[in-house]
């Protein structure tokens, strides 16, 4: 059914190509473990969302951050380093990714297969936001253009439905059978009831109306979140666009905000600084905040919309603070 599913999205692969796993972040370990070892070096992109980065230490895995700007990842900078053999493979996500909420453009996503192809480097491709587009024309995956098997696209349920719904999917390609393999070794079985569920729920097509109707409430959400956030931040402070997913990216300069989130945790507002979504001293003024709860303003002082409207104002005063 899952195939079937993404064959209406004008994706088309064979049941037998997929691998069904325990969520997304596990598709994407044995993705890790599949085709590279311990000491190897992955290229990341920069932002990266802070449980890869947390995976790839626990995996003693190395990596190497790729520059990423409105316009997408730094390509040139990411095939030097392949054809200096200085990276095993490849791990980025590409549409709505968390962090940032961007999308690479389609010909960033075409350049990174034909730059897998081309020098025979897997690239791991954490497509987990894929279905959660703003917009009405769904995205494609980089794998969509990956004609040798040397994308590995790995995606999930999990930010669809639930979180704790615990089931991803992976379509391994040229890499299937180590895949499988590693599969057997480290995860014995995946729930075969909430599989079928699965299925039964994609066959009646309300699993295709729901994700229709969350893209439309999450598009509000964002766009909620950041009139508020423009209303009430300084007018300095740079907040992404997001053309799906449920993040946004603020970065207001002069801004601690690694102190920000110790200061917000206190009040019981969760935000992640930027320091959380790199190996290096960046992002030190960046902070992202999650989108996916609506900005109600019931009077309540913990409402979402007091809690945005109070971490504003602590940002004010942090920034005073400082200077």
């Amino acid at each position: 059914m899952t195939a079937e599913h993404f064959r209406h999205n004008s994706i088309s692969f064979s049941a037998a190509d997929f691998v069904i796993t325990n969520g997304c972040i596990d598709a994407v370990r044995l993705a890790i473990e599949s085709v590279t070892k311990e000491g190897d070096t992955i290229a990341i992109s920069s932002p990266c969302f802070s449980g890869l980065l947390d995976l790839l230490s626990a995996l003693s895995r190395k990596v190497i951050e790729i520059p990423m700007s409105d316009q997408g990842l730094d390509l040139d900078h990411l095939e030097t380093l392949i054809q200096q053999g200085l990276i095993k493979a490849s791990l980025f996500s590409t549409s709505n990714m968390n962090p940032t909420g961007m999308t690479l453009p389609i010909e960033q996503k075409q350049a990174l297969a034909k730059l897998a192809a081309q020098y025979k480097t897997p690239m791991i491709e954490d497509d987990v936001y894929f279905e959660l587009s703003h917009q009405k024309q769904q995205t494609l995956p980089a794998k969509y253009w990956d004609k040798e098997g040397y994308v590995i696209w790995c995606g999930s349920f999990s930010k669809t439905l639930a979180a704790g719904l615990r089931l991803g999917w992976c379509i391994p390609g040229r890499y299937l059978t180590s895949y499988l393999n590693q599969h057997a070794l480290t995860s014995f079985g995946v729930n075969g009831l909430m599989q079928s569920c699965m299925a039964e729920f994609i066959n009646t097509g309300e699993y295709s109306s729901h994700v229709n109707k969350i893209r439309t409430v999450l598009n509000q959400h964002i766009h909620h979140y950041q009139q508020c956030l423009i209303e009430h931040l300084p007018k300095q402070a740079k907040i992404s666009a997001p053309q799906g997913g449920i993040v946004l990216w603020v970065q207001v300069p002069g801004l601690n905000a690694v102190q920000l989130e110790k200061e917000a945790n206190k009040q019981g507002i969760d935000i992640r600084s930027g320091a959380c979504f790199s190996t290096h001293d960046f992002y030190h003024d960046c902070f992202r905040i999650n989108c996916g709860w609506p900005l109600e303003n019931t009077g309540d002082k913990h409402s979402t919309y007091q809690q945005l409207i109070s971490l504003c104002d602590k940002i004010s005063d942090l920034i005073k603070t400082e200077s």
